[in-house]
Order: structure tokens, then sequence, then C-alpha cells
């Protein structure tokens, strides 16, 4: 499956887990590449929240 917003895609497989309905999970640090490299804290952190669209291979 491929997973893509404006900013980037994602190669990878898709598992079934139990979270809320039209939400995705995808791991750090690969999931990176889907994230606003301009939207952080003060600190630094990064908003983990990003909007993107699943599709097959």
């Amino acid at each position: 499956m491929i997973l893509k917003n404006e900013l980037g895609k994602y190669h990878g497989k898709v598992y079934i887990a139990p979270i809320q309905p039209r939400n995705l999970q995808i791991h750090w640090s690969e999931g990176n590449v889907l994230l606003d490299k301009t939207k952080r804290s003060r600190e630094g952190v990064p908003n983990y929240n990003a909007i993107a669209r699943l599709e097959k291979k």
C-alpha cells in the first residue's frame, strides 16, 4: 500500500489494528516523510498529526 500526502509518500504493508475508524498509525521514523517540517513546538517536537491518503500499489 501507499500512504501519501502533499509532502511525500510511504510504501509499506498494512496490518489491521484496533484503533479509531478512519485513522492510520505509522511508526516513527518511517512516517516522517509525511510530516510538515515547518510545524514544530518551541522545543522542536514535530506535529505528529497528518492527513494522508491510503492507496493500493
